[in-house]
């Protein structure tokens, strides 16, 4: 069992490892890619936003003001 599937199975993993880490560094750039973006540019919000594995989301909500929709 990798790491990764450790960590995915909220068993015991190791930090060090190269993929774990990896993942974790690509979370770092998208929070920092996130957290850039102004909070009033809902449609620069809405293409930036990732998931855990940095797919871009392909749903369609979209907030426009308060709402989702």
């Amino acid at each position: 069992m990798t790491e990764y599937e450790k960590m995915l199975a909220g068993k015991p993993f190791s930090v060090r490892d190269p993929e774990v880490d990896a993942l974790k560094l690509h979370a770092l750039e998208g929070c920092q890619k996130l957290n850039s973006i102004s909070v009033t540019d809902s449609e620069a919000l809405f293409q930036s936003s990732y998931d855990i594995d940095g797919e871009e989301k392909a749903s369609g909500n979209r907030r426009t003001g308060h709402h989702w929709q």
